[in-house]
């Protein structure tokens, strides 16, 4: 590809990776005690997983990291692309598991 090409690819797939992270936190930021949400991302261009770890939600697009504030505390988990996550509150701790 031209350098042109390279950079808008790449420039698009660091948007939706944001878009991405962004939407899991804001997901798990909404979860309230009694209430279990299922969160499923992943798509082109991005196709890159997600780390949630201590108060933070991160993903990884190549040229570095982009990381998110969680107000929660979240489990030491990477999330993959196109697999259900059951997400909830047990205590004040944010929980995940596979659905399915």
């Amino acid at each position: 590809m031209s350098p042109q090409l390279t950079s808008v690819a790449s420039l698009s797939r660091e948007g939706a990776d944001w878009r991405s992270a962004d939407g899991v936190a804001v997901a798990l930021g909404s979860l309230r005690p009694g209430v279990t949400l299922v969160i499923t991302f992943g798509g082109w261009p991005s196709n890159d997983a997600i780390v949630l770890s201590g108060h933070q939600v991160s993903i990884s697009y190549g040229n570095g990291t982009f990381e998110l504030p969680s107000r929660l505390p979240l489990p030491n988990i990477t999330l993959t692309p196109f697999t259900s996550y059951r997400v909830w509150l047990s205590e004040g701790d944010v929980e995940v598991a596979a659905d399915g």
